[in-house]
């Protein structure tokens, strides 16, 4: 009888354990033969998340770099931005925000091209955000925990990758964020926090060099 109910125990916690990973979010990519900026790019990527997949197909991608010290310009990171259905974006500098619903799910993909720590990556986030009307002190929960999330981040070292992808439902988003060897972590909340984000890219631009970048992901 002790047996028996051991072999219980281990076939219920096996079950529970199998259905806790398949539930699991997951994000599989798959590589590209185009190399840009020594980084080699991703063509498409699959968001899994309780079993159902969607696919992003890579749009385009360009180079962040930025002015300092007043005359240095230096790169700071490789931005790919990916979509489920691409057709759909309105591939204009006043459009592309507010198309993005449209696109089913889009994604940002990032590899750091210096070593940065979270605290500067957000701060950065900051300054676009406030060139977009929107106060980071001020804001939705769901767009702070993602702030909170990347400046508790310590250290993004040098070909380290993070991705923004986001996902549509009636008047709701889901934000799946990716970070170096961490799991997904997903918000959800209503869509306003999303778009808020993204506009980070496909807003008004904080300076002339996010600007260049904002016309390279409109190819």
């Amino acid at each position: 009888m002790k047996k028996m109910t051991s072999l219980i125990l281990c076939i219920l916690t096996f079950c529970t354990l199998f259905t806790i990973n398949s539930m699991a979010q997951i994000m599989i990519e798959k590589k590209s033969a185009v190399v840009f900026e020594d980084v080699q790019l991703t063509d498409s990527v699959t968001l899994e998340d309780g079993g159902v997949k969607t696919e992003l197909k890579s749009v385009s991608y360009g180079i962040r770099k930025k002015k300092v010290f007043l005359l240095a310009v230096v790169k700071i990171y490789i931005a790919e931005f990916f979509a489920a259905e691409p057709s759909k974006l309105m591939k204009t500098s006043a459009g592309i925000l507010s198309s993005l619903k449209s696109a089913g799910s889009v994604q940002l993909r990032i590899t750091v091209s210096r070593d940065l720590t979270g605290t500067q990556i957000s701060e950065s986030f900051k300054e676009a955000l406030k060139a977009n009307g929107i106060d980071s002190e001020n804001t939705s929960q769901e767009l702070t925990q993602i702030l909170t999330t990347l400046n508790e981040f310590k250290q993004f070292k040098t070909g380290d990758v993070f991705s923004l992808t986001a996902t549509w439902k009636d008047k709701m988003a889901t934000m799946y964020l990716q970070k170096p060897g961490q799991p997904l972590q997903k918000v959800t909340g209503p869509e306003k926090f999303a778009t808020d984000l993204f506009s980070i890219w496909f807003g008004i631009p904080a300076d002339p060099k996010l600007e260049d970048l904002k016309k390279s992901l409109l190819k």
